[in-house]
This record gives structure tokens, C-alpha cells and sequence, in this order.
């Protein structure tokens, strides 16, 4: 029985960062999808609805979608797993600011692995989230450390920046995000 090396170090993100599946296999980036609920069906982002079909139904659908972190189990599961694979896991996420799901990830990997862990809070959204993790996951690749690959997260997260304009503050003010008076000026 041939058994593959260890690798050094497994980088994890969750789905806001809008990594294309192509570049997530090349770089073996393992991605936990984040939880959309419209009309009373939960989907997992990514797997059981594409970001087409969320804007196709968002504007079709009478009630706000809301969102929620992945579950707890799908971090000690992943982690686990992940553990018997590699010396240690980098696992970054959406902003603190923005989500919960930076959270989850630290009580789940103090819980998980049989390898060190470190979360790294992206401390933005969408594709910059995802340059921060496309940064750490070539560090890794070129077989960095765990500090190293740390090192790298945070480098690239201190070079990007998360700016976007809206056509409408309509799906905003529906989901409780801002005011009447705020969706009015």
C-alpha cells in the first residue's frame, strides 16, 4: 500500500469568498458553504443553489432571504477529517464584522483536530476574502508553514479592499439591514 505524504498545510474558507471551483481543486482549498434560507427552504450556497439562482429568486421572492454561518459540525467534521491529512489547517473566513462564522470556525477548532489550528478573520467579503485565502492557500502549496501561511493571510489581507455600490437599498431595507429612513436618503 502506497501512502500519500502529509501535506504541510490544508487551507479552508468558507463560500462568500467566491473562489471558482477550478482554482479550488488546483489549490486544494477546501470550502464550507454558508446556509441561505428563501421562502422557507434552507440551501447550502454553492452546492444546493448557485449565485444565479439566489439573485433569480431574491428578485422574484416576497420575503427577504436570510443567511446563516455553517453549522458548527460542518467545521469539527471538515477539521477532523482534514487533520489526518496535514500538519496543521489555516481556515479563513468571512469577517467578523459581517458573519458569525469566524466564530464557529475557532469553538470548532478547539474542538476538532488532532493538528494545530489557526482562523484567520479576512476582515472583508466576496472576491477580496477570496485573494486573502488564494494568497495563503500558494503559500501552502509551495510548502510554507503554518506561520508561514499565517504570515501570508495576513499579508494579503492588508492589500485588499472590499468597495461595492448598489442599484437599490430595496433588499436591504426588506431584510432589516437599514432602516425606511435610511433606504429614503
Amino acid at each position: 500500500i502506497v501512502q500519500e505524504p502529509r501535506r504541510r498545510v490544508a487551507i479552508v474558507t468558507d463560500s462568500v469568498a467566491c473562489i471558482p471551483a477550478a482554482l479550488t481543486r488546483e489549490l486544494e482549498i477546501h470550502v464550507i458553504p454558508l446556509q441561505v434560507t428563501l421562502e422557507g427552504k434552507t440551501y447550502l450556497d454553492g452546492i444546493d443553489i448557485t449565485p444565479t439562482e439566489f439573485y433569480r429568486r431574491l428578485r422574484e421572492s416576497a420575503t427577504p432571504p436570510t443567511t446563516s454561518q455553517p453549522a458548527l459540525g460542518s467545521f469539527v467534521e471538515l477539521y477532523s477529517r482534514l487533520g489526518q491529512q496535514a500538519e496543521g489547517i489555516v481556515s479563513i473566513h468571512l469577517g467578523g464584522r459581517l458573519s458569525s462564522t469566524v466564530w464557529t470556525a475557532r469553538t470548532a477548532g478547539q474542538q476538532a483536530s488532532p493538528v494545530p489550528i489557526r482562523i484567520v478573520d479576512s476582515h472583508t467579503a466576496t472576491a477580496a476574502e477570496g485573494f486573502v485565502v488564494l494568497g495563503a492557500a500558494r503559500a501552502a502549496r509551495s510548502g510554507g508553514d503554518l506561520d508561514e501561511v499565517v504570515s501570508a493571510a495576513e499579508y494579503y489581507r492588508s492589500r485588499v479592499g472590499f468597495f461595492c455600490t448598489l442599484e437599490t437599498l430595496k433588499y436591504l431595507r426588506r431584510g432589516g439591514r437599514i432602516g425606511e429612513a435610511a433606504a429614503l436618503v
